[in-house]
Formats: C-alpha cells, structure tokens, sequence
C-alpha cells in the first residue's frame, strides 16, 4: 500500500492519503498556517520531505 502523510511540528498525524497513481496531492488549504513535515510510503522506498 502506497500512501503520503502530513504531521504537524509536535509529530502528530495530521492527514494520510493513499497513493493510487504515480501523480498524487494533498490539498493543504483547509491546514492552519504552521510548519508540517511530510512522509511518503510505497512498496518500493521511503521518501521523506
């Protein structure tokens, strides 16, 4: 399972969207102003941003 997560700066789970296509987005707009890290799981690899 392929998916992206959001947390915010205290490292709680923010949001989680599983990844269908090799195109995927969040829409960040309904977020409060702040710092978020984000993390990217595939099958394949880890990406972290």
């Amino acid at each position: 399972m392929d998916f992206i997560e959001i947390y915010d700066v205290n490292g709680k789970n923010i949001c989680r969207k599983e990844i269908n296509d090799y195109d995927a987005s969040i829409n960040v707009s309904d977020l409060n102003t702040g710092i978020y890290s984000g993390k990217a799981y595939t099958s394949q690899l880890f990406i972290k941003e």
